[in-house]
C-alpha cells in the first residue's frame, strides 16, 4: 500500500509540474514521513510540494523541475531504500531529506555521488559539509537560547528533563540545561530513555520525586503521547515546556495551554500564498521543505546545475528573503531561519512572543 500511494503521489506530480518546451529537466528527490507514526508530521508537507508543482508550471522558468517523492516513515530501512533509489536509478540532480537520522543516512551516500542534498528538521550540524550537504533548519544554539529563554520567563526554578537518547536531540537538549544552569535554573532531574521506549511510568515517578516546577519532555510520536498519558498517571501536573514535539502529536489538546519552540511556519506572504494555491494552511516545517525545494530551483536556474556551483549559490545566502523568513548560511552549511513560541489552545498551536507570555 505504501509503495501505491507512494507512486501515485509521485505520478501525479511528476505529470503535473513541467511542460515548458526545449527546457532542462531537473529531478529533484524528497524523502518524507508520509505514513506511519509520524504521518501527522508528513502529510501537511504535500501542500509544500503542491505549492512547488503550481509555480514551477505557471512560470517560464528555463529548466523543468521534476519531483520523485518517497515515502520512508522516518524508519532507517525505508529511508536505505528510498536514498538508493532515487540516487542510483532515479539519477536526482538533488535531493531534499527530513529528520536527523535521514540526513545522517542520506548526506554521506549523496556527497559521494556529488548530489546536492538539504536535509531539513536536522539539529545536527555534522550532516552538513558546507560544500553540497547543507541543513535548513535553526542552529542548535538558537533553539536552546529560546527554550531557555522561555522556561526564565515562565519563572521555572527547578527543571527535570526527559530525553530520547538521540544525538541530535541530546546536543539541543544538553545547550538548553547549560543555558538553563547560566540563568539561575536549577537541573534536578535528566533522565535519558532509549528510542522505542513504552513504559516512562518509573522514570515518571522517579522525576515527581525531585519536585520539579517545571517538565521539558523531548519524544517523537508515538512516545510523546505516552509520555504525556504516564505523566498523569504518575501525579506529575507541572507545567510542561517542550522543544519542537508537540509537532509530533496528531491530537495536541492533551497539550493546551503549554509552550513550545519550533522553527518558524512561514511569512504571513507565504501563508497566504500556499492557502490561495493549495487550500492548505501551514504547519510545522511546510515552509521549510518548501523553502528547500525553492533555493534548489533558483539556485539551478542561476546556475550551471553542476554541484560545486549549486553549493556555491547556497553557501552566498545571506538575509535571503525566504518562505521561513530571512535566512542565512553559515561557513558550516546551517542555513540560518528563525525560530518561534507557540502555545497549544484548542489543540492547535499558535504563535507567541516572549513578552505575551504571562505566567
Amino acid at each position: 500500500m505504501k509503495r501505491i500511494f507512494t507512486t501515485l503521489l509521485t505520478l501525479a506530480i511528476s505529470i503535473a509540474v513541467f511542460a515548458h518546451d526545449n527546457a532542462n529537466t531537473v529531478k529533484i528527490g524528497v524523502i518524507l514521513p508520509l505514513s506511519g507514526d509520524n504521518a501527522a508530521v508528513g502529510q501537511p508537507l504535500i501542500g509544500s510540494l503542491k505549492l512547488f508543482e503550481k509555480e514551477s508550471a505557471a512560470k517560464p522558468y528555463k529548466n523543468h523541475y521534476q519531483l520523485i517523492v518517497e515515502d520512508d516513515q522516518m524508519m532507517p530501512r525505508l529511508t536505505a531504500e528510498a536514498a538508493n533509489k532515487l540516487l542510483y536509478i532515479d539519477h536526482v540532480n538533488a535531493i531534499v531529506t527530513f529528520g536527523i537520522a535521514n540526513g545522517k543516512l542520506v548526506a554521506p551516500m549523496a556527497a559521494h555521488l556529488k548530489v546536492p542534498m538539504i536535509c531539513v528538521n536536522a539539529s545536527y550540524p555534522a550532516i552538513a559539509d558546507g560544500k553540497t550537504n547543507f541543513l535548513h533548519c535553526p542552529p542548535v544554539e538558537d533553539e536552546a537560547a529560546r527554550l531557555s529563554g522561555l522556561m526564565s520567563r515562565l519563572h521555572a526554578k527547578r527543571a527535570a528533563f526527559l530525553t530520547v537518547n538521540q544525538p541530535g536531540i541530546k546536543s539541543v537538549i544538553d545547550k538548553v540545561e547549560a543555558q538553563a544552569k547560566a540563568q539561575g535554573i536549577e537541573v534536578v532531574a535528566d533522565m535519558v530513555y532509549a528510542p522505542g521506549e513504552r513504559d516512562f511510568r518509573t522514570l515518571m515517578e522517579m522525576i515527581g520525586q525531585k519536585k520539579p516546577d517545571i517538565f521539558v519532555p523531548t519524544a517523537l510520536s508515538p512516545e510523546i503521547e505516552i509520555i504525556f498519558n504516564q505523566r498523569k498517571q504518575a501525579g506529575l501536573t507541572v507545567p510542561v515546556v517542550a522543544y519542537e514535539v508537540f509537532n509530533f502529536m496528531e491530537d495536541k489538546t492533551p497539550a493546551n495551554g503549554f509552550y513550545y519552540v519550533s522553527p518558524s511556519i512561514g511569512t504571513p506572504e507565504f501563508k497566504k500564498r500556499l492557502l490561495e494555491k493549495t487550500g492548505k494552511e501551514s504547519a510545522y516545517c511546510v515552509a521549510y521543505v518548501y523553502d528547500a525545494l525553492d533555493l534548489f530551483r533558483q539556485a539551478f536556474e542561476k546556475t550551471n546545475g553542476q554541484p560545486e556551483k549549486v553549493g556555491q549559490w547556497l553557501r552566498g545566502l545571506k538575509d535571503y528573503p525566504a518562505a521561513v523568513g530571512p535566512i542565512t548560511t553559515t561557513p558550516g552549511g546551517v542555513i540560518r531561519s528563525p525560530i518561534c513560541i507557540f502555545q497549544i489552545r484548542n489543540g492547535h498551536p499558535v504563535e507567541v512572543s516572549l513578552e505575551q507570555i504571562n505566567p
